[in-house]
């Protein structure tokens, strides 16, 4: 599970929400999955689910994989390790 929140700059603005990306990398900077998300209500916690799968549906193999959050000027990224 990915969990993240955002700041109070994420906060609504003329009626639109603030979108937060999520996009996970393979090792050889290969994008294998995204997520979108709306962030309306950037003051709680959201999170996202993984379930070891790339965009097309197919199981990906264990191992290291880099997790990209980025929303507004906010971007970070984070080492995982997918298991079996």
């Amino acid at each position: 599970m990915i969990k993240f929140q955002t700041s109070e700059k994420g906060v609504v603005v003329s009626g639109q929400c603030p979108v937060a990306s999520i996009k996970i990398y393979d090792i050889s900077g290969r994008v294998v999955k995204s997520f979108n998300l709306a962030t309306c209500y950037s003051l709680l916690a959201t999170s996202v689910v993984w379930d070891g799968k790339d965009d097309s549906g197919r199981k990906l193999p264990v191992g290291v994989y880099f997790v990209r959050l980025e929303t507004g000027d906010f971007k970070q990224i984070e080492k995982v390790i997918l298991l079996k």
